[in-house]
């Protein structure tokens, strides 16, 4: 086989759900154990460097608790990627209209600093009346923001979710990288500056277009690195 896979996880009575992660047979990864009742397996992969990946399923059904989905974030070793169907609804990542669960992962995602790569396209097609929606995530650390570039492969592949694409970026070389000395700054004036002169509705909306990271800082939405 081309690929190795993670253990399958299926809750029980629901067969026909299941998460699972499949790496390519010459890359070497470890499996991370969980110790959670959310449907989620985890993998360590060494990409441009070691990165946690971890595959997520959230139902529908009933909310998922922000306890839950925080103690299972805790167990990923940093820098990790938090991939899957979160059935979750919120402007941030593109959605018309926001749940209840979406609310508690964007707070979550709020409370840690955590970046969300989707560019606002929809992930999920639904037979029954037409619509598109935006519930498959891709979550990622600060760090990794701008290591990755997100798509959505327009052919369903007889599937109702659209498949997303995450393509590695090229590294810049460690020369390139420009050095600064933090302690020098003035962060008085800096702070000073970016209160006057930054609109944070500006850049609410532009981190719902564009699913660029943010925070909330001092009651306001802005975008974090």
């Amino acid at each position: 086989s081309q690929y190795n896979s993670t253990d399958l996880f299926v809750p029980e009575n629901f067969s026909a759900r299941g998460v699972s992660i499949y790496v390519r047979s010459d890359i070497i990864f470890s499996r991370i154990p969980l110790e959670t009742p959310l449907e989620a397996v985890a993998v360590r992969v060494p990409l441009h460097r070691p990165v946690s990946v971890c595959c997520l399923y959230l139902s529908p059904s009933e909310p998922t608790s922000r306890s839950l989905l925080e103690q299972l974030i805790e167990q990923l070793p940093r820098p990790f990627l938090l991939l899957g169907d979160f059935n979750s609804h919120s402007s941030l990542w593109g959605s018309a209209s926001e749940n209840t669960q979406g609310k508690i992962v964007a707070d979550l995602l709020s409370t840690l600093d955590l970046c969300v790569l989707n560019d606002g396209s929809p992930t999920h097609f639904c037979s029954a009346n037409g619509s598109l929606s935006s519930i498959d995530l891709s979550v990622c650390d600060p760090s990794l923001y701008l290591d990755f570039s997100w798509k959505v492969d327009r052919d369903l592949h007889s599937s109702d979710h659209y498949p997303i694409v995450l393509s590695a970026n090229s590294v810049q070389e460690e020369a390139d990288c420009h050095m600064f000395k933090f302690s020098c700054a003035n962060w008085p004036l800096f702070t000073s500056l970016a209160e006057s002169k930054l609109d944070p509705r500006l850049y609410c909306c532009t981190a719902v277009r564009h699913g660029l990271c943010w925070r909330t800082w001092r009651g306001d939405c802005r975008p974090s690195r």
